[in-house]
């Protein structure tokens, strides 16, 4: 909604979590901080939530700090809790000395599940980066709960959700110019409008960000302006579209 207060909490919240929640050795997240006190070792639902809103928090700052925080963490949880030989995140790291036995959760309650998370996030780290393995990892959640999808779905509504995403035809909405320039931010907010589950936005800045985001798409090396103009790119399956400068995109809108 362009409010900045809660774009300020949120990365407030986020910068917070980096510096009083995570062991900055081995990256790992922690779920209790008083005092400076640390307790508990970080859950398979504490990665997930957190690389949900980091992902968020990326199309709605792009910096790309966020992101790449995202991805980190996303590798730890693959560590942590995967599980190779059935799929699915257990909830529990192997060897929780507090534990007798490792659980995978199914049930999407008053909290979504950790795997029903993880697997709308891994579909976005596919859409955003070309993450065909995080894609793997989605397909194979589906597989192992494939029996309440079919038998009981309305258990699992956020499970819901990442499969009628990875059905869809996802979009990705590229943005080439200076982020705070005017016609950089008209465009942003055109990209923005009304409500497009399946598409996420991301922004070609000709700095850091872009050559971090090409490093896992080489076709971002090639996104620029237009003569100097910021330019929309509308992509699907990493094939874009001709690029389509402020004015262009209102005339062919109206």
């Amino acid at each position: 909604m362009g409010d900045q207060d809660y774009l300020r909490a949120a990365e407030r919240a986020a910068l917070f979590i980096r510096s009083k929640l995570t062991d900055p050795e081995s990256g790992r997240l922690f779920r209790s901080w008083r005092d400076g006190r640390l307790v508990d070792a970080g859950f398979a639902e504490d990665y997930a939530f957190l690389i949900q809103g980091l992902l968020d928090l990326y199309e709605a700052t792009f910096s790309i700090a966020w992101l790449e925080w995202a991805t980190e963490l996303q590798s730890i949880m693959d560590r942590l809790f995967w599980d190779d030989k059935e799929g699915g995140y257990f909830s529990s790291a192997e060897g929780d000395p507090h534990l007798l036995l490792r659980q995978k959760e199914d049930y999407d309650g008053a909290e979504p599940s950790a795997n029903s998370v993880a697997a709308l996030n891994l579909l976005r780290f596919s859409s955003m980066l070309g993450n065909m393995s995080a894609a793997e990892k989605a397909s194979r959640i589906f597989d192992l709960t494939a029996h309440i999808l079919e038998g009981m779905p309305s258990a699992v509504p956020q499970l819901l959700v990442a499969l009628g995403y990875s059905l869809s035809s996802r979009r990705q909405i590229v943005i080439a110019g200076t982020l705070g320039a005017v016609d950089t931010m008209a465009l942003i907010r055109k990209a923005r409008e009304g409500f497009h589950p399946n598409q996420i936005i991301m922004l070609a800045d000709d700095g850091v960000g872009q050559g971090w985001l090409a490093e896992c798409l080489p076709f971002f090396k090639e996104i620029k302006p237009i003569k100097g103009e910021a330019a929309l790119y509308r992509c699907e399956n990493f094939t874009c579209s001709a690029p389509m400068s402020l004015t262009e995109l209102e005339v062919c809108v109206s």
